[in-house]
């Protein structure tokens, strides 16, 4: 396996970018399936909604 990711060039930053991105998708079904179970349909809505604005005004 080592061999394999020194073949790949990959280095121990790479590895932190790749560790970073994994926790970053874990955490994100962990949220979706907390918000899933605890928030009503309506609180849900404004949930996404508001999230939904935010990041449009992050591109804007």
């Amino acid at each position: 396996m080592n061999r394999i990711i020194r073949m790949l060039g990959v280095d121990k930053a790479i590895r932190y970018v790749i560790f970073g991105k994994i926790i970053s998708v874990l955490t994100g079904l962990l949220l979706i399936m907390l918000i899933s179970h605890h928030l009503s349909k309506d609180a849900q809505g404004y949930y996404y909604t508001f999230n939904s604005v935010v990041a449009l005004q992050i591109i804007f």
